[in-house]
């Protein structure tokens, strides 16, 4: 997908997770994420990102990190992570 600017996108999947108070809850599964890709990608269809969560990087489930905290890998996560460099 080409937006504005020579902004190319690779294809993503959607899922509708419910709807509250007119506002859509999604699930977005992309394979390389740009600076800002969903919410360029909201605006451009117009409907503005109101909250984003990262559940999830590669193999790496990030659970219940709230921001700004982090936490240690664990060896499979490291060896995951070898093999994909």
């Amino acid at each position: 997908i080409m937006f504005e600017n020579n902004y190319k996108i690779s294809p993503c999947e959607i899922h509708l997770i419910k709807i509250i108070n007119g506002n859509a809850v999604l699930k977005i599964k992309i394979k390389e994420g740009k600076k800002r890709q969903i919410r360029k990608m909201g605006e451009y269809i117009g409907h503005p990102v109101l909250e984003l969560k990262r559940i999830q990087m590669g193999t790496i489930r990030l659970r219940d990190l709230k921001p700004g905290e982090y936490r240690y890998l664990n060896k499979q996560e490291i060896e995951n992570l070898k093999k994909i460099l």
